[in-house]
């Protein structure tokens, strides 16, 4: 076949299809066909879909067996001997660009290579058949989109959408046969999970297809490294867990957990730890937790302090029984003090206290009180003393105040160690809570919290707690700076509650008499 401005080129016969998948399409009244077969030109223009486009070629144009091809030569009609006439695809592609094989022969996308000419090159079909613009975040394929086939990437240089793919077939294959639709799926599963219209429209085939699950789970399992921390294709795995069979469930912890590293990957990812959490969520067997504990046995400690690994020790406490808890428990009390000060560290630290059982949460109260000055005064770890605190456990919170003593002013002068302060005066009985107050009034340095931007509070918290004798020491010592403390923004807040109590009293006085 020779063309008149680009001189001679190959002929090209597509791939045939190799399964005759019902698309939707219908045969049309012989008045539409030109029109059907301009926007069936149209449509595929963006895809070099060669199968494709040769099996809707025998469904809709076999009325024109006997047509030529149009002025161009880009018809879609059939020869004289009932071979197709090359079919050019106008999709924007140089006359250098080859689509190289992405799937195997016979898919929706050509295997073949052509060069296309320049002069017929048009643009984008999408625009006169109004088709849905894709969602995906890529905006089109690109190379990107594919893994590696034989050492190569995998090149798809149509600029084709999914959702524009399958409103050109006239229906998505949740509209198909259940054997069209296994048959489409072959060898395409990991390609439309990473696409956001491909992974929706996976995600409702696993519930309404059982015949397709199967295809699916076999497909996921293979190329399970990538999806599971793929923006689109995570979705498609956190359905799977949820729908599959105890024992498929166990092929995808096998699936996940087989390479450690790469375990580990998957738990600091940001949508890798929501697969790990769905999959945590529903391990009903010892077997199959004990094989999630091995895996993630190593990692306790880096998870414990990263963003998204610290919600994945936090299901496994929530979910595991006090045994398998304590092995995980027990790297958290190894390194407490190092998990304390840390930003999430902190966080996993305290939901530990509220869910541990048995000898080994005593141990990790212990270890906290033993260490609450250091934490006391940290960035971070002073909510792991509050929360201690909080607790109300008489004989932790009497251990607490004695670690801190001594240091109780030069924490309240401090902007964390401030916070435990208070905390203690508020959650101690009144005799701790008295011996806290009297440790402060014989410090010599007491008058600094008068008008120290964290000290202040501290003061305001003493007396609100202080009673008797001890309320009026306090405040004998606060008349005594009351000078300084008027001219002062600090100061003036001790004064104003000082004020308000009194006047609080007085009316109260007045009101029995």
């Amino acid at each position: 076949m020779v063309d008149d401005n680009h001189g001679s080129y190959h002929s090209w016969d597509p791939p045939r299809w190799n399964g005759a998948v019902d698309f939707g399409l219908t045969r049309q009244p012989e008045s539409d066909l030109g029109l059907i077969q301009d926007q069936t030109l149209e449509a595929f223009s963006s895809l070099n879909v060669g199968s494709v486009v040769t099996d809707l070629r025998r469904r809709l144009f076999r009325q024109s067996e006997n047509s030529q091809s149009t002025e161009n030569g880009y018809g879609l009609g059939y020869g004289i001997e009932g071979d197709p006439v090359n079919p050019f695809l106008r999709n924007g592609m140089t006359t250098t660009a080859s689509t190289r094989a992405i799937l195997s022969t016979g898919s929706v996308f050509s295997t073949t290579r052509e060069n296309y000419p320049t002069s017929d090159i048009n643009s984008s079909p999408s625009t006169h058949l109004g088709m849905i613009a894709s969602s995906n975040s890529n905006d089109s394929l690109s190379d990107d989109s594919f893994g590696l086939e034989n050492g190569t990437a995998a090149v798809c240089q149509s600029q084709c959408h999914i959702s524009n793919f399958f409103n050109v077939l006239g229906s998505s294959p949740l509209c198909w046969r259940d054997e069209d639709a296994v048959e489409f799926l072959r060898g395409r599963v990991a390609f439309l999970c990473k696409d956001q219209s491909g992974s929706k429209i996976i995600q409702v085939m696993l519930q309404k297809r059982r015949k397709s699950f199967d295809v699916i789970l076999a497909e996921v399992l293979e190329d399970m490294s990538d999806l599971v921390i793929d923006p689109s294709g995570n979705y498609v795995v956190q359905s799977l867990v949820t729908l599959c069979t105890d024992e498929q469930r166990t092929m995808i912890l096998y699936a996940m957990t087989r390479l450690k590293f790469q375990f580990f990957g998957i738990c600091i990812n940001m949508h890798g730890t929501r697969v790990v959490q769905k999959l945590l969520d529903h391990l009903s067997f010892k077997f199959q937790r004990l094989i999630f504990l091995k895996a993630i046995h190593p990692f306790v400690v880096p998870l414990t302090k990263c963003a998204n690994g610290y919600h994945v020790i936090q299901q496994c406490i929530r979910h595991f029984d006090s045994e398998e808890k304590e092995c995980l428990l027990t790297q958290v009390l190894d390194y407490c003090v190092e998990i304390a000060m840390d930003k999430f560290g902190c966080c996993v630290l305290q939901f530990c206290v509220e869910h541990a059982e048995g000898e080994i949460i005593l141990r990790l109260m212990a270890e906290i009180v033993l260490k609450a000055l250091l934490l006391a005064a940290h960035r971070y770890g002073n909510y792991v003393v509050q929360h201690l605190l909080g607790r109300k456990i008489p004989v932790i919170t009497e251990h607490i105040i004695r670690q801190l003593e001594g240091s109780y002013v030069s924490l309240s002068l401090s902007k964390y160690g401030s916070n435990v302060v208070e905390r203690c005066l508020k959650e101690c009985d009144e005799k701790q809570a008295m011996n806290v107050i009297m440790e402060m009034l014989q410090n010599q340095n007491v008058s600094m919290l008068f008008l120290d931007p964290y000290g202040n509070y501290v003061i305001q918290s003493a007396l609100l707690a202080s009673k008797g004798q001890v309320r009026k020491a306090l405040i004998n010592i606060i008349d005594m700076h009351a000078y300084k403390m008027r001219c002062h923004q600090y100061g003036k807040k001790i004064l104003d509650l000082i004020w308000k109590r009194k006047l609080r009293n007085h009316n109260t006085k007045s009101m029995a008499i």
